[in-house]
């Protein structure tokens, strides 16, 4: 009853989401939700929990994988697909190839997301 009552509250003082979302999936699809813009493209890394929520809610943006060789190559195919995020789970080798490269824009415990400058 009290997610209901949560979710309730959030929409009557206008937010589309409950306190709940914020941890299921998790903060960082809501923090990259609020970021995204029409247009972007958002790439994910090879260990995906979920990828659903990288889009916004009228799928104004792109989603993709990229798939690389080594972090010179990946860093490449990022600027070649107009990269605008990268949504990373912590320990994915993207992640290591985005920490040096890429502005992180939010990290917890279990993701990262990257702005492609």
């Amino acid at each position: 009853f009290g997610t209901v009552k949560d979710q309730l509250f959030s929409l009557f003082s206008g937010s589309e989401r409950g306190v709940v979302y914020n941890n299921l999936p998790g903060k960082a699809f809501v923090v990259l939700e609020n970021t995204v813009r029409p247009g972007d493209t958002v790439v994910y890394d090879s260990s995906p929990y979920f990828i659903y929520p990288l889009w916004t809610a009228d799928f104004s943006d792109r989603v993709i994988y990229v798939s690389a060789a080594d972090k010179e190559d990946w860093l490449l195919k990022l600027k070649a697909d107009s990269a605008d995020y990268v949504f990373t789970v912590i320990y994915s080798k993207e992640n290591k190839w985005a920490e040096y490269k890429l502005n992180s824009i939010y990290k917890d415990v279990m993701y990262e997301v990257f702005k492609v400058d």
